[in-house]
């Protein structure tokens, strides 16, 4: 992807592969100054699945990522970014939920560079994440290079399982445990979703979402 001067992009990446499918896939983005560039993904199928993001910025341009990725039952998913502040006054943010259940596996890797020409560098990143199984697993890696000294630039990672304070609230109110742990589970997901603006793709997300995450939460608690 080649973005022009000023020029602004939305793109949105719903990966579903089957079982035993696997997905291979990489997204380059080249940013002229001024441009802006909003990626959102699904992952949410496949046995082996991989996707990378990567984008150059230049002077005064945005970027904004966003995700969610589930790996259920021996599922591997992976996300990798790449952010290039080359240009000053660029800003950027990270945003990515994942979710494991089963022996499932997510891996998220995200790497801000900020080159020493990019002064008043804006970036952000931040990665949450649930395990809903004992024998599930999410790496997740933040990683920050920084070679100017006139930036604000943070990180986050997250990785636990459901609050049991709000499973008890919900069931106190009459919610059922499998019930209440589906709602929270969505809930967390959804967040991501709803910033979709094609409203056919985020209902048909939201839909599939919702059904996989109702079999993920029901293995974890065989678990």
């Amino acid at each position: 992807i080649q973005l022009a001067e000023n020029a602004s992009l939305d793109h949105y990446k719903h990966q579903s592969e089957g079982d035993q499918g696997r997905h291979f896939g990489g997204i380059y983005v080249d940013q002229a100054p001024t441009s802006r560039f909003r990626q959102t993904q699904a992952a949410l199928g496949g046995l082996v699945a991989r996707t990378e993001i990567h984008s150059r910025l230049e002077r005064g341009s945005e970027c904004d990522l966003e995700g969610i990725f589930l790996a259920q039952d021996r599922a591997q998913i992976d996300t990798h970014t790449r952010l290039r502040h080359a240009g000053p006054h660029a800003s950027s943010r990270d945003d990515y939920r994942g979710i494991a259940s089963g022996r499932g596996r997510g891996v998220f890797q995200g790497r801000i560079i900020v080159e020493p020409g990019a002064q008043k560098t804006q970036a952000e990143m931040q990665c949450r994440n649930l395990l809903l199984s004992a024998e599930a697993e999410i790496d997740a890696k933040p990683q920050l290079e920084i070679q100017a000294d006139d930036v604000k630039c943070s990180h986050g990672l997250t990785v636990g399982q459901l609050d049991p304070g709000a499973i008890f609230y919900l069931a106190s109110r009459g919610v059922g445990e499998d019930e209440a742990r589906q709602l929270l589970t969505y809930g967390f997901a959804n967040e991501i979703v709803e910033h979709i603006r094609p409203e056919a793709l985020k209902q048909r997300i939201q839909e599939e979402l919702g059904v996989r995450l109702t079999q993920a939460v029901a293995k974890g608690a065989q678990g």
